[in-house]
C-alpha cells in the first residue's frame, strides 16, 4: 500500500428532501418484529445516516391530509410504541409514514449537518446509532427518527488504461505528489477532470473488487494500482 501524506479540502453534500403526503392509517393486528441490533458507540458529528416515519397534519408544510394536529401526534405516539415493543420501524415506515421516504422504508439516507430542518437534525446527531428517537415534531408533522450504521469514505479515484501511466501513477503517489494532479494529469475516469473527486462512499457504492483495499485507507494514503478489465485504478482517502 502507498502512503502519502496531503490536505484537502472536503467535499461535503447532503440534503433533506420532504414530498407531499397522503393520509394513511394503521389497521393491522399483528406486525413483523424487528430483528435485534447493536448499538454501534463511533458516530460522526457532521454526518449521519437516517430514516425516519412522519405522520403530517391539516396545516403543515406540504400536507394534504384533514388529520388534526391533535390525533397526528397521538397517531405517531402510537406508532413509537409499537416499534418499543418490538415491531419492525421498516415495515411501519413503508406501510404508514406519509412522505416518499415510505417506499425505501422510511429511508432519507446520509445528510449533512446543516441542511436538515433545526428539530429534526438536533435530534438526530444526539441519537447513538441505532437507537429511535422520541415523537419530533417539525413544520412537516410529526417524525419518529432512527439512527442507522454508517461506514463511509471520501475518495480520489484515478483510472489508467496503460502500463507507462500505471507506472507514473504510482511513482507519483509514492513521491507525494497531490493525487488530484495525478488525477487531472493522467486519468481517463470520468472524475478525472475534476481531479479525481468522487464525494463519500458507502462500502455498498463501490464495486466488490475496491471496497477492502479502499476502506483499509488511513485518511491520505492510497492503495497500489488496482486491476480491472485491463485498466488500473487507484484509490486515494481523503476522510
Amino acid at each position: 500500500m502507498v502512503r502519502t501524506k496531503w490536505q484537502t479540502t472536503l467535499n461535503l453534500f447532503g440534503l433533506l428532501l420532504f414530498g407531499a403526503f397522503s393520509q394513511t392509517g394503521c389497521t393491522e393486528e399483528s406486525l413483523p418484529q424487528a430483528k435485534s441490533v447493536d448499538v454501534y458507540p463511533a458516530k460522526s458529528k457532521t454526518r449521519a445516516k437516517t430514516s425516519h416515519i412522519l405522520i403530517s397534519y391539516e396545516g403543515a408544510w406540504r400536507s394534504n391530509t384533514r388529520r388534526t394536529k391533535e390525533d397526528a401526534q397521538k397517531q405517531a405516539q402510537i406508532y413509537l410504541e409499537q416499534i418499543q415493543n418490538g415491531m419492525d420501524f421498516t415495515y411501519l415506515a413503508s406501510q404508514y409514514s406519509e412522505d416518499p421516504q415510505k417506499k425505501a422504508g422510511g429511508l432519507i439516507g446520509v445528510v449533512e449537518r446543516g441542511k436538515m430542518v433545526a428539530e429534526f437534525e438536533t435530534v438526530l446527531f444526539d441519537l447513538q446509532i441505532n437507537e429511535v428517537s422520541d415523537v419530533v415534531e417539525t413544520g412537516f408533522g410529526f417524525h419518529i427518527i432512527r439512527r442507522l450504521p454508517l461506514e463511509e469514505r471520501s475518495l480520489i479515484h484515478i483510472e489508467v488504461d496503460t502500463d507507462f501511466n500505471r507506472d507514473l501513477v504510482a511513482t507519483g503517489l509514492k513521491s507525494g505528489l497531490d493525487p488530484r494532479m495525478l488525477a487531472r494529469e493522467y486519468s481517463i475516469g470520468a472524475h478525472g477532470i475534476r481531479g479525481g473527486e468522487l464525494g463519500w462512499f458507502e462500502r455498498k457504492d463501490l464495486n466488490t473488487v475496491f471496497i477492502d483495499p479502499a476502506f483499509a485507507l488511513e485518511i491520505g494514503t492510497c492503495t497500489d494500482g488496482i486491476e480491472k478489465d485491463g485498466h488500473w485504478h487507484f484509490f486515494c482517502r481523503q476522510e
